[in-house]
C-alpha cells in the first residue's frame, strides 16, 4: 500500500502577496507527496500552484470563503483516494515545521484535526486555518465549512466560517482533535497565532485587522475601534509582520 498524498486547499483573495511566502514554507516543510488546489484573484498572470482557479460564488462576503474551500475539496475528492489526506489552510497561513509525520499520526488516532482559537472568545468550533482530514472521512460526513451559528465555550453565539462543520461533528458525537495557540509571546491575543508549534497563521491576511476580541477587550464596536489608536497599532503590528515573513525565514522564532 502506496503512503497517502497530500491535498491542500488554499484561498487567495483579491491578492498575490500571500502567495510566495506560502509557497516557500510549504515547500520547507512538507516532507511528502503534495499537491495544492488553489482559488486565486483572476487577475493572476502565472501559474505556481497544482490547480489554479478564479472561481467566484456569488455568495456574501461571509460565506463567499467556505464556497471557495467547498469546491476546493470537491475538486480533490473528485481526483484522490480516500485514503489520502485532505488540508485546508488559510491564504496567509502556512506549516513552519515539518507536518507529514505529525498529520499521519493525528489521523490515526481522530479523523479530523483542526485549529481551534479559543482565544478568540472562547470559540471552540474548527478553523479552517488549518484543518486536515482524510479523502474518505470528508466524503462520509459530507463535510462543509459553511457559516452557522452555535454556542462557544463562553457561552456566546457564534456564526463563523466552520460553525457547520462543528454542528456536524458535535450531532454525529464525532471527537476530533485541536490544535492550540502554543506562542510563548504575543503581540496581539489573536494575530500572529502558532498553533501546536507546527503552523503560523497570520489572520486578517486579506482584509482590516480588526477582529472581535479587540472589540471585547476595548469595549468598542467594530466601527469605534476603526477610529483607535489601538486599530493603528493593529495595522503597524500588521505591516512589521509582513515585511518579517518576506524577509526572514526564522521569523516566527520571536513567537516561541
Amino acid at each position: 500500500m502506496t503512503n497517502p498524498s497530500i491535498y491542500i486547499c488554499t484561498v487567495h483573495y483579491r491578492t498575490e502577496r500571500w502567495i510566495r511566502p506560502q509557497l516557500f514554507f510549504l515547500k520547507k516543510n512538507i516532507d511528502a507527496d503534495y499537491k495544492v488546489f488553489a482559488c486565486v484573484p483572476p487577475s493572476r498572470k502565472r501559474k505556481d500552484f497544482h490547480l489554479e482557479s478564479s472561481y467566484a460564488p456569488q455568495s456574501s462576503s461571509g460565506q463567499n470563503h467556505a464556497d471557495k474551500l467547498n469546491y476546493l475539496a470537491q475538486l480533490v475528492c473528485n481526483e484522490a483516494d480516500d485514503n489520502d489526506i485532505l488540508v485546508f489552510l488559510d491564504g496567509d497561513a502556512f506549516p513552519i515545521a515539518p507536518v507529514a509525520q505529525f498529520l499521519t499520526e493525528a489521523l490515526r488516532m481522530h479523523p479530523f484535526v483542526a485549529v481551534q482559537r479559543l482565544e478568540n472568545g472562547g470559540d471552540d468550533h474548527p478553523h479552517p486555518s488549518f484543518a486536515a482530514t482524510t479523502v474518505g472521512f470528508w466524503k462520509k460526513i459530507s463535510g462543509d465549512w459553511s457559516v452557522a451559528s452555535y454556542t462557544n465555550s463562553h457561552g456566546a453565539e457564534v456564526a463563523d466560517t466552520g460553525g457547520a462543520l462543528f454542528n456536524n461533528l458535535t450531532t454525529r458525537q464525532i471527537p476530533w482533535r485541536a490544535m492550540l495557540r502554543s506562542n510563548k509571546r504575543n503581540p496581539h491575543p489573536l494575530w500572529y497565532g502558532i498553533y501546536a508549534d507546527l503552523v503560523y497563521h497570520h489572520g486578517a491576511g486579506y482584509r482590516a485587522p480588526v477582529s472581535r476580541i479587540d472589540s471585547i477587550t476595548s469595549g468598542k464596536r467594530e466601527d469605534a475601534f476603526l477610529a483607535s489608536r489601538a486599530y493603528k497599532k493593529n495595522k503597524s503590528m500588521h505591516k512589521r509582520m509582513l515585511f518579517s515573513i518576506r524577509y526572514n525565514p526564522w521569523f516566527y522564532r520571536k513567537l516561541i
